[in-house]
């Protein structure tokens, strides 16, 4: 799949401006998704629960996300606070200097998650 394909280097503040982030389709980036986890999104917001951010990092780095305590079947906000606590705390791991916006992302609002996406997939 694609996304095993491709390897980029970890740094301890990657950030997105206008001057290095290509910018992708909203298709495309679920496209990545899907192909990446075997699933069958259809919009950017459905990321809003950060379960997909957790597995996709555990794929590539598996002892630094605690994937057990994964909410997968989250239904209410306040597990998908968990999910993406989960996620800052990984990236922490890592030594990922990425402000996660949890309060934004959890409302599931397409502009918010479109954006922690494209910095997702360019990370």
């Amino acid at each position: 799949k694609q996304w095993y394909q491709r390897r980029v280097a970890i740094t301890a503040g990657v950030t997105s401006t206008s001057n290095n982030m290509d910018t992708l389709s909203r298709n495309e980036l679920i496209g990545y998704v899907n192909d990446a986890l075997d699933l069958n999104y259809t919009k950017v917001e459905q990321m809003y629960t950060g379960a997909a951010y957790c597995q996709m990092l555990h794929r590539r780095w598996p002892q630094k996300v605690l994937i057990k305590k994964v909410k997968f079947d989250a239904n209410q906000e306040h597990a998908f606070i968990d999910n993406w606590k989960i996620l800052q705390e990984s990236f922490k791991k890592l030594q990922v200097a990425k402000e996660v916006p949890i309060q934004r992302l959890v409302k599931g609002r397409f502009q918010d998650n479109f954006e922690f996406l494209q910095w997702f997939y360019k990370f």
